[in-house]
């Protein structure tokens, strides 16, 4: 998978929603264990 494709912007364009959603509040100390946890579920590590 290159880093351009088109799977790749959505989901950063995801992440970013979520990031801006109102009234959330962002600790840009959990922002790393988010991206953990997302890595997580998407390579199998979490059952669906």
């Amino acid at each position: 998978m290159s880093i351009g494709s088109g799977a790749i912007e959505s989901t950063v364009k995801q992440i970013g929603r979520r990031i801006k959603i109102s009234g959330a509040h962002w600790d840009e100390d959990n922002v790393q264990q988010v991206l953990r946890q997302r890595w997580a579920y998407l390579n199998g590590y979490f059952s669906k």
